[in-house]
């Protein structure tokens, strides 16, 4: 695959009425684009590392986020799943990203590696956040339970279609390890009552914008 130089793509969740509550940026590396990730941590064995992979499309996922209005719904389980199908439908095989201590739960279910002896006051001093390396081949593990929702984003996200979905259903995905989720224990949401279906759109390139 030819990736475009700087080439970053958009992913988001919006309700049946049109309205964004969630989403996230791709950004793809390519030979003279490094990822944010590398421009924050300046570190020369992790720039190594991701230049080594260049023929892989090295990606990184750039700040995931949901409205209030969807938080603890699952909505967030749909926008990271449907960054990590936009990587792979680019070309991607390998991501990295950093999150925030608080999330490190969220995104361990899923499979995600962080290297937890080194932190980073990353985006500004507020936040301690570690990095992170992805194996996107993640999604052919037949028994982690958001596997089958993967695999359908990922013919829909193929097909250059939106990929619709109820965010309580990723309430349901029991993960492997359950002590690594104890965000699924936590309180239910309570709030205005949400619209049954939402959909979370195809990554759209914002190059040049």
């Amino acid at each position: 695959m030819v990736v475009p130089r700087g080439a970053v793509f958009a992913v988001g969740a919006y309700r049946e009425d049109g309205v964004m509550v969630g989403g996230t940026r791709v950004h793809l590396r390519t030979a003279l684009t490094p990822l944010p990730i590398e421009r924050c941590v300046q570190e020369p064995l992790l720039a190594a590392l991701i230049l080594s992979q260049l023929a892989d499309v090295p990606a990184e996922f750039c700040g995931v986020w949901v409205d209030r209005e969807v938080a603890h719904s699952g909505a967030a389980d749909f926008v990271f799943l449907g960054a990590a199908v936009a990587c792979r439908v680019l070309g991607s095989k390998q991501a990295y990203g950093f999150a925030h201590k608080k999330v490190l739960p969220f995104y361990q279910k899923y499979g995600l590696h962080f290297d937890t002896t080194r932190s980073y006051t990353y985006p500004d001093e507020r936040y301690v956040s570690y990095a992170a390396q992805v194996d996107l081949g993640w999604s052919a593990r037949a028994d982690h339970p958001a596997c089958g929702t993967y695999r359908a984003i990922q013919r829909a996200f193929t097909a250059g279609q939106a990929f619709e979905f109820k965010p309580e259903s990723a309430l349901t995905w029991e993960p492997p390890l359950a002590e690594v989720t104890p965000w699924l224990s936590a309180l239910p949401w309570r709030g205005a009552p949400l619209p049954e279906t939402y959909s979370v759109q195809n990554p759209v390139n914002l190059r040049g914008r």
